[in-house]
């Protein structure tokens, strides 16, 4: 009788402001998506495995990437085998309360059975103050304030109007001034929808007209993706939890108009010039955040679904980080990326600590494009926002109207 043998051995997240590792990586802020990564397969016959699926909690398991490659098992194992035994898997946490999850793996062998991995492990959804923000009453006897609104990078007034792949940046100040300190955290809510923003920025300018270096790191800037709200008007509330863990304050309200149209590349100056960028991976979600294997003839996507991509680009004649990152579609259309992430390895090969800050992420509906083959590269925008160049790095996706069976 088959046996299913393997691991979970590590579990980090994905969200739109920080691809990871993180120093808590099994500290999930709800929304997040849930990266899961080990290696499995069966004893009896190794190396058939036909696929192998995780779960969180009592959830159906969903099915994990599987095939990587994994020399490092082959070897402790002495057999080449087990060389394929890797998988990952990506999964959407938005439905999940707060609180501990437990995730666990199952392996399917060459006559369809699922076999349980022995040992589950354990991640913890960090939504300590949703409920709180939505459900406090309103409160307004502390300043919060707004310095500058951004799309994609760019600067905006109010009313923001925003296509649906855009990301809408928010910074300014807060300070919990009844209790002469600092606040907790800080919100947006639209609507039922709640983005915690990162807080404790450092802010001298406040301590100038504040009064009190207790207010030094009182900056904050939230991000907002568009691509989670339906088309139409929606308005945007700043709250902050206050230092006691429990007072919600209320900040400005913004109005915000989502388009149903891909946002299209400023009209820029084509440039002959060198650079250096990389599409890393692409992974197509479903409607429920579930990660779709590729199919026959690759990446395939039901229309509906989103791919996550992520990467990165430099600037390589200035030697900068670039100045903002599109993805190009047939060469037609271009949506903005989620540009200025973290990349200790990129700047660790190319032994520039100044170029850390050059990964993307973008999480891009397809609802809107035709069925057929298409074709996405990068558009860099150098740091002059005067020049792009394309890169000759392509891949390919299909789109359909219904899912396709291997």
């Amino acid at each position: 009788m088959s046996e299913a043998v393997g691991r979970i051995e590590e579990i980090d997240y994905i969200d739109v402001r920080s691809v990871g590792p993180h120093a808590e990586p099994r500290i999930v802020p709800k929304g997040a998506i849930l990266s899961v990564r080990g290696w499995a397969t069966v004893t009896e016959v190794p190396g058939i495995s036909t696929g192998v699926y995780v779960g969180v909690d009592d959830a159906l398991p969903l099915e994990a990437s599987y095939g990587i490659d994994r020399p490092d098992v082959a070897e402790v194992f002495g057999s080449e085998a087990y060389a394929s035994a890797g998988f990952r898997a990506l999964l959407s946490t938005a439905h999940l309360d707060a609180g501990l999850h437990t995730v666990v793996c199952s392996v399917r062998d060459d006559e369809g059975r699922l076999l349980p991995l022995e040992g589950s492990e354990e991640f913890t959804i960090e939504a300590p103050f949703d409920q709180l923000v939505l459900e406090s009453p309103r409160n307004e006897s502390t300043p919060i304030r707004i310095d500058a609104i951004e799309i994609d990078g760019e600067p905006s007034d109010e009313p923001i109007v925003a296509g649906a792949t855009s990301i809408v940046t928010i910074t300014g100040w807060a300070v919990d001034r009844p209790r002469m300190g600092l606040g907790r955290s800080i919100f947006a809510v639209i609507g039922t929808l709640v983005v915690r923003g990162s807080y404790g920025l450092p802010r001298p300018d406040v301590v100038a007209d504040q009064g009190g270096d207790r207010y030094l790191e009182s900056g904050f800037t939230i991000g907002i993706p568009l691509d989670v709200l339906d088309p139409g008007s929606h308005s945007i509330a700043i709250r902050m939890v206050g230092a006691d863990g429990a007072t919600v304050y209320d900040g400005p309200e913004l109005s915000l108009n989502v388009t149903d149209h891909i946002v299209e590349t400023a009209a820029l100056l084509a440039a002959e010039i060198t650079t250096l960028a990389s599409i890393d991976e692409v992974v197509v979600l479903d409607r429920e955040g579930n990660i779709c294997p590729p199919g026959a003839s690759g990446l395939q996507a039901t229309r509906g679904d989103q791919l996550f991509i992520r990467g990165w680009a430099i600037d390589s004649e200035n030697d900068s980080p670039a100045r903002a990152v599109y993805i190009g579609f047939d060469r037609t259309v271009s949506v903005p990326t989620n540009y200025g992430l973290e990349r200790q390895d990129v700047a660790a090969v190319l032994e520039r600590p100044h170029l850390v800050a050059c990964g993307f992420t973008a999480f891009l509906p397809t609802a809107g494009m035709p069925a057929g083959r298409h074709r996405m590269s990068l558009r860099v925008i150098d740091q002059s926002g005067k020049r792009f160049f394309e890169t000759s790095q392509q891949v390919e996706f299909e789109v359909t109207d219904a899912r396709l069976e291997d």
